[in-house]
């Protein structure tokens, strides 16, 4: 059995797969916001998750790094989501 424990919508298991897209341009960390997008101008995207070749502490779920929007890697892909 199992201790992991499923997210809101029941997904287990999402790290180290591919770095992520968000739809924030890259800006620091804010701890007053919940379910906050952050849209800029800047030129870097942000990613988040860890892909398949980081290390065991970059596959945390707050690890995000800042990419060139133009750049497209093997490493970095989306998820499909939907509004609750």
């Amino acid at each position: 059995m199992s201790d992991a424990v499923a997210g809101l919508w029941g997904q287990l298991d999402l790290a180290g797969d591919l770095w992520e897209w968000n739809l924030d341009t890259w800006y620091g960390y804010s701890s007053s916001c919940t379910d906050c997008v952050t849209l800029g101008t800047g030129s870097d995207g942000l990613i988040g998750g860890g892909a398949f070749d980081n290390g065991t502490s970059g596959l945390l779920p707050p690890t995000r790094e800042a990419a060139p929007a133009a750049v497209r890697s093997y490493t970095e892909g989306v998820r499909c989501s939907r509004a609750p």
